[in-house]
């Protein structure tokens, strides 16, 4: 049992009784401001976070995977009373379960998936409209989904991809994305696949990404997808609408490097009669680049109202900026302040689970990475990474902070464990414990969106939120897997100084938007999406 004290807010309250705030006047129906959350002993600067007591498992016990990755982290409410639980990965087996009770972390019984070994990577994503998020779990020519029947418990097996074992065109996956990318209202499936069959010594060969299309929850392949019409090798992708037109786009990094096929990134437009036209223009639009991609997030980093997208690789953070309208992409990562002082150069450092956080709320959002070693053999000294971020760039504060584990951790999560308004770390692996820190509160603004979608896409997948605040752009977007990270169903924005947005434009996956003015900060808001009874 994990008791996480000290939370200097008061989540449950709500705040004084006052006059109205004149500047609210347009908020649809479909908005719902919860309670203000007061930091009643604040916490200015980086040195805010306090390690603590992780969830009393040690992962290096956990049954082997066949790749030298493993410990996944998944947070997310999963159990629909409003606080956010944990799935971390065990080996070949089923995740372990910890319930949160307003900051009381206990273990849940063991799932009982009755698939042996096919626990070692996984996501979630509600499929049914209770927002209670199904379980995915995946592999080694499968994929298959559990469903959630509440209390923490999963019940009936459905396979959504198989394979057989000895199938020389058996794909590994070791990851799975959530979107809706036909923008019929429904989650469809991405399936990345690292290699086929059973490599021995050197390259793997290389395979297609799968593409399933969800009817009625029922999964077919509708496309294998390549960069360039020949087997890939990839280990993370994302849904996203890049250039704001109302559908999601896909990007796929590549994962091997200069010996691999560049990164794709596939532009959606309407087809004919309907029909999803997916286009591979990387190199058109100076995407093409060729990375180890494993871990994947976005923001807008150069606050042109586009999202930029960063991949944790071997070496330096590699990350895509956007230029023009739609977007172009260039190289912004080494150059405002993207290195590590013990790796940069050395191609041997290899990043996994990646996070872009505003841990501090001043408006410029950190970069956080959990590393390990790309092999069983390799050395165990591939310490984690920090960057802080500021208005002319980010800057190495993993020394300072102590941040640079060097046991194995595949995965990080930022997430409002304790619910006081202020985004903690667990980064998780197959070496030690979990590691946990909490991020005390502070006097910067911030406000943080859910979302209420329509019931194939309750939790609001693939939504995209532009806010306006103080003259700046911010945006962000309701993603799902990143590898072996997962965080929950929201997005979080650092306001510095202003007590609110001056203005908010969202965009659902199926071409919806909305668009408001002012709302308060210091509050999770929860966006409606117009359609809804």
């Amino acid at each position: 049992m994990v008791v996480f004290t000290g939370c200097l807010a008061t989540p449950g309250e709500a705040p004084p009784v006052g006059e109205p705030d004149e500047r609210i006047v347009d908020l649809p129906d479909t908005v719902s401001l919860g309670p203000e959350r007061v930091c009643l002993s604040s916490m200015a600067g980086r040195d805010r976070f306090t390690p603590v007591d992780a969830f009393g498992i040690d992962q290096s016990e956990a049954p082997v995977l066949p790749s030298p990755t493993g410990g996944g982290n998944v947070i997310e409410d999963l159990d629909g009373d409003g606080d956010l639980d944990v799935l971390i990965g065990w080996g070949r087996d089923a995740p372990r379960v910890f319930e949160n009770e307003g900051g009381v972390f206990t273990e849940a019984p063991a799932l009982d998936l009755g698939l042996p070994g096919m626990g070692g990577f996984f996501t979630v994503a509600d499929l049914d409209g209770d927002r209670l998020p199904e379980l995915l779990t995946f592999g080694e020519g499968r994929a298959v989904l559990h469903w959630n029947l509440a209390d923490l418990t999963w019940g009936d097996s459905q396979t959504v991809r198989d394979s057989l074992p000895d199938d020389p065109e058996r794909a590994q996956i070791q990851t799975a994305i959530f979107g809706d990318v036909d923008g019929d209202g429904d989650l469809d499936i991405l399936l990345p696949v690292v290699h086929v069959g059973h490599p021995g010594g050197g390259q793997p060969a290389g395979g297609f990404d799968l593409l399933l299309i969800n009817d009625d929850n029922t999964f077919t392949l509708d496309r294998e997808l390549s960069p360039g019409g020949i087997p890939g090798h990839a280990q993370v992708a994302t849904f996203t609408d890049r250039d704001r037109d109302g559908d999601l786009d896909i990007l796929v990094p590549s994962e091997f490097g200069t010996t691999s096929e560049p990164t794709a990134f596939y532009r959606n437009d309407p087809g004919a009669f309907g029909s999803l036209l997916l286009t591979n223009d990387a190199w058109l639009i100076g995407a093409g680049i060729r990375v180890s991609g494993m871990g994947l997030d976005s923001a807008d980093l150069n606050g042109d109202g586009f999202l930029d997208y960063c991949i944790a690789q071997f070496g330096p953070v590699a990350c895509l900026a956007s230029v023009g309208s739609p977007p172009e992409y260039v190289r912004y990562d080494v150059a405002v302040g993207l290195s590590h002082p013990e790796v940069f150069g050395n191609p041997s450092w290899s990043a996994y689970g990646m996070e872009l956080a505003d841990l501090d709320h001043d408006g410029f959002v950190e970069v956080v990475v959990a590393a390990g070693p790309p092999t069983r053999e390799s050395p165990t000294d591939y310490p984690d990474g920090l960057w802080w971020g500021g208005p002319q760039g980010f800057e190495d504060a993993t020394e300072e902070l102590g941040f640079g584990d060097s046991r194995r951790h595949f995965s990080v999560v930022t997430a409002d464990l304790d619910d006081d308004g202020w985004l903690d770390i667990v980064r998780t692996g197959n070496e030690g414990e979990p590691v946990v820190w909490m991020n005390h509160c502070g006097d910067d603004g911030w406000i943080e969106f859910e979302f209420e979608g329509l019931p194939g896409n309750s939790l609001g997948y693939g939504v995209q939120v532009g806010i306006q605040v103080n003259g700046e752009n911010q945006v962000r977007e309701v993603s799902n897997s990143r590898a072996l990270s997962q965080g929950p169903a929201r997005v979080r924005f650092g306001l510095g100084d202003a007590d609110g947005v001056d203005g908010v434009h969202l965009i659902w996956p199926d071409g919806t938007a909305q668009q408001f003015g002012f709302v308060p900060g210091r509050r999770r808001v929860t966006v409606g999406h117009p359609d809804l009874p």
